[in-house]
């Protein structure tokens, strides 16, 4: 799409200028203050609003003073006419004014200022602002007009993000499963990423590593503290230390039988069972008491729980009705007082009577009214008056009947709880009364003092005394017993302390080869972790080269960084053109940067469809710009010459 003529008027100091290229390159040449960038900003701005830098200028485009300030200039109408040639012999004109807007009221002698207006027009025909945008989209394909008329827009101005979405958008975006089709080694990962992104299985795989490492270097440290806590050998084969302790408990065993068979000689031994069953007998009368004055206790206690669960509950329920009798009662003060308000508006209202004034004027042309269309005016405003007013008191009557019965309501609700209070306060009182009069559980007659009780007591205390007297007989056999006994303890013990310390040796040498063993397998894991690992990365570099190489190939001179690796050997996402390795916001000089974003200019346009007039302001600054398939206007900062001169290349 050519540039085939601009107009401006009264723009930024620019008070007329046309140029008419024809679709041919432009260069408008000046010294610092002649207009040259006027010129961009009244093009941008006719197309978008805005200026060449893509900011607001509405505020700029009136002439200022010699102070600095904007003042009034009657309504002259700033305006901007710009006309493309979008095919062979069609074209299309853009038209957008800017002017301040002023008005005079009637009765006033002069106008007053009232803000500023803007008005567009498509090929003469007037049109809203959104219009005229809608049609300034769709002859640019979008919002393009900065991207394909301003070079250094899309590098300076725009997101990375958003340049690499529009990149990906028009070069196509490398898949993972691409990459990873595209190169038989990386095959193994796509049973490992199960439904994960290559991002999440290199967390995955190098949490692994961490626990797995920090694992591997426990192992020699826990394997060195278990050959520490390893006892000195026992001296003997387990198998004669434990052939020694068997014979030792069996004779510690026949010992013991020895001594059972001394301290109960036959008449013992009756005596004791004797003296057993009668403790039984005692045993089970005990036990029947204690049942029945547990049995007791248990009814009397859950008696009284009952009755004072329901003094409990009622009393919760006085409490809580208590405060909604409080509610009803303060809500039926408030309808006291709604009502009071009501009554005094009702007042009111009734006493207004019609004072407005009728003007004899017409509102519409403004010749006064005869006498009887006057008063016909004057009836209708009486009588609608009147019956605003009767509906003004109908609708506070209403109302009014609406506050009396919700206050009846609420007094009548407050009673019927205070009536449920009164009853359950008089339960609670019956209840607390019986629990007052209510006589202790029965008590269970004392076990110890029944004849039967004391009688066996009695039989089972002779037993014992006879078996005691019986007991003494046999003294001296019994500690000569118990000493061979003691004596064959302290041996069992020596034998069970050298098997101990055997099993221990044993244990500790079994975990210490589990450790080995274990030591072993993490390294194979880790291995296998770390070859895992090995495929991620590789893949990563291969989808940096795939990116790049793609949206590479739309361009001349730009080469495209779209990855960052950062030291932990991630690739974190990034977008930042290069020329010659120099990133362009790095480092690169303004020759270059210009040759950079006329490459992208050219790409955008070819992805677009679409080539718009493109801008090179500074243009002195370059000693050579790369071919554009676009029309170009050149702003030049010339010394020789001091007001704006416009060239028309051939």
């Amino acid at each position: 799409m050519k540039l085939t003529k601009i107009f401006v008027e009264h723009f930024k100091g620019l008070d007329n200028l046309s140029i008419q290229p024809d679709g041919k390159n432009i260069v408008v040449r000046g010294k610092n203050g002649t207009g040259k960038t006027t010129v961009a900003d009244a093009y941008a701005w006719c197309v978008t609003g805005k200026g060449f830098d893509g900011k607001t200028i509405d505020t700029q485009i009136k002439k200022r003073a010699a102070d600095g300030s904007t003042p009034n200039d009657g309504g002259v109408e700033h305006t901007v006419e710009v006309e493309y040639e979008v095919d062979e012999n069609h074209y299309v004109t853009l038209r957008r004014e800017f002017k301040e807007k002023w008005e005079k009221h009637r009765g006033q002698a002069e106008s007053e200022f009232r803000g500023h207006t803007s008005t567009y027009a498509v090929d003469g025909v007037p049109m809203s602002k959104k219009e005229y945008e809608r049609r300034v989209a769709d002859l640019m394909k979008g919002d393009t007009f900065q991207l394909l008329s301003m070079p250094l827009h899309f590098c300076t101005a725009t997101k990375w993000q958003d340049r690499r979405k529009t990149l990906v958008k028009m070069c196509g975006d490398v898949t993972d499963e691409s990459i990873i089709d595209g190169n038989p080694e990386l095959k193994p990962l796509k049973a490992l990423l199960d439904g994960k992104s290559i991002s999440d299985l290199r967390k995955v795989l190098q949490s692994k590593l961490k626990k797995t490492n920090d694992e591997t270097k426990t192992i020699p440290a826990r394997i060195d503290e278990l050959s520490g806590m390893m006892p000195e050998d026992a001296g003997q084969q387990r198998e004669a230390i434990e052939a020694e302790l068997d014979s030792l408990i069996k004779q510690q065993d026949e010992k013991r039988a020895e001594l059972v068979r001394i301290k109960n000689g036959r008449e013992i031994a009756e005596k004791q069972k004797a003296f057993a069953e009668i403790e039984r007998r005692l045993g089970g009368m005990r036990a029947d008491y204690d049942a029945e004055r547990k049995h007791k206790e248990r009814e009397a206690a859950e008696a009284e729980h009952g009755i004072r669960s329901e003094i409990e509950r009622l009393g919760s329920d006085i409490e809580r009705d208590q405060k909604r009798i409080a509610q009803y009662k303060q809500f039926a003060a408030t309808q006291d007082k709604l009502a009071a308000d009501l009554r005094e508006e009702w007042g009111a209202v009734h006493a207004q009577e019609f004072s407005g004034e009728i003007s004899d004027t017409c509102p519409y042309c403004g010749q006064k009214l005869p006498t009887e269309k006057l008063e016909e005016v004057t009836a209708k405003a009486v009588e609608d008056f009147n019956i605003k007013k009767a509906q003004r008191l109908k609708e506070i009557n209403t109302k009014g009947k609406r506050i009396v019965e919700k206050k009846a309501q609420d007094l009548n609700d407050a009673a019927e709880l205070e009536e449920k209070n009164v009853a359950r306060q008089a339960r609670i009182d019956e209840l607390s009364a019986k629990l007052n009069d209510s006589a202790p559980a029965e008590a269970v007659p004392d076990i110890e003092q029944q004849p039967e009780y004391i009688d066996l007591a009695g039989q089972q205390k002779e037993l014992s005394a006879e078996i005691d007297a019986l007991r003494e007989q046999t003294a001296p056999q019994c500690e000569k017993v118990n000493t061979e006994i003691s004596a064959l303890t302290l041996d069992i013990q020596a034998r069970q302390e050298k098997l101990s310390a055997i099993k221990q040796t044993e244990s500790i040498k079994a975990r210490i080869t589990e450790l080995k063993e274990r030591e072993t397998e993490l390294g194979r894991i880790y291995a296998q972790l770390q070859s895992q690992l090995f495929l991620t990365e590789e893949f990563l570099r291969a989808k940096v080269r795939a990116t790049e190489d793609n949206i590479n190939s739309h361009f001349k001179y730009v080469r495209w960084k779209m990855f960052e690796q950062r030291i932990n050997g991630a690739l974190e996402e990034c977008c930042e053109p290069l020329i010659d390795g120099v990133p362009f916001s790095d480092g690169l000089n303004k020759g270059n940067k210009m040759k950079a974003a006329l490459d992208i200019v050219n790409a955008l346009s070819k992805y677009y469809g679409i080539s718009l007039p493109v801008i090179i302001d500074d243009c002195e600054s370059y000693t050579s710009l790369p071919e554009i398939d676009a029309q170009v206007i050149k702003l030049i900062a010339d010394g020789e010459h001091d007001s704006l001169d416009v060239e028309i290349e051939d």
